[in-house]
């Protein structure tokens, strides 16, 4: 009996030592705002695949001829400055804070970037992604998370992969392609426009939303779990076929 309390007294400690060195850890991260006059700076970065932007950053990343350097104009406050984080590794740019501190009013940082289309987009953590792209595409995935945005005015691409989760948004206009393929969950948003897209498959479940308008030639739908598709904008001349299929409470409007 003795020897069961004390272990129970030794786990309790354990745990209440634990406890306090979480809550240390917390409160000593220090609080940095955004405040107070902006800072620009112009900067070449290493070539990349893929681009990961964080922190509820801007980014508006506009596509260059392939083989051109990559470049970047920032412009951001002046307390936010040295803590900005643009790396590029094993193919990958990440841009964001350091994760050490907290960060306030991060969306007044703006940050203009211009390299060749890279193969995989991604925002999360309430940043703000915008694409500009003149040139044709091959494959595109974007990837939109946790409350980020993407935003792509006009893209012409072969292939584009769209997912999107935990309440992001993105918003495609003007797209043609052969294969899009949207999945959308977790009250997320998508809105696609089509000028011209030879297939489309579209998939929506834990309420998400997908809003689908234009020409589109086969289109696939599958909505579930209080998640709903409006298809009614799109343009019945042009579809020459369709799949429906919805169950959970999903919603699917044609």
């Amino acid at each position: 009996m003795k020897t069961t309390r004390l272990t129970s007294i030794i786990a309790c400690a354990a745990l209440s030592a634990s406890a306090m060195l979480c809550g240390c850890s917390s409160s000593s991260r220090t609080q940095i705002s955004g405040e107070g006059p902006i800072e620009t700076r112009d900067t070449v970065i290493d070539s990349f695949k893929s681009l990961t932007v964080s922190s509820g950053v801007n980014v508006t990343f506009t596509a260059s001829a392939a083989g051109s350097k990559p470049t970047a104009h920032i412009s951001a406050p002046a307390t936010l400055m040295p803590y900005l984080v643009m790396e590029v590794k094993d193919g990958s740019l990440t841009v964001g804070l350091e994760n050490s501190h907290n960060y306030r009013r991060t969306n007044r940082i703006n940050i203009s970037l211009s390299a060749p289309m890279p193969g995989t987009l991604t925002a999360t953590s309430g940043a703000g992604l915008d694409i500009a792209c003149s040139y044709p595409v091959d494959t595109l995935t974007l990837h939109c998370t946790s409350g980020a945005d993407i935003d792509i005015p006009s893209i012409n691409c072969v292939a584009i992969s769209a997912h999107c989760t935990s309440g992001a948004d993105i918003d495609i206009n003007n797209l043609s392609a052969d294969a899009a393929t949207l999945h959308c969950t977790s009250g997320a948003d998508i809105d696609v426009t089509c000028t011209g897209v030879t297939s489309l498959d579209a998939s929506a479940t834990s309420g998400a939303g997908i809003d689908i308008a234009g020409k589109v030639e086969a289109l696939i739908c599958s909505a579930t779990s209080g998640a709903s598709i409006d298809a009614s904008k799109v343009d019945k001349n042009a579809l020459v076929k369709k799949d429906i299929s919805k169950n959970s409470a999903g919603s699917v409007k044609l």
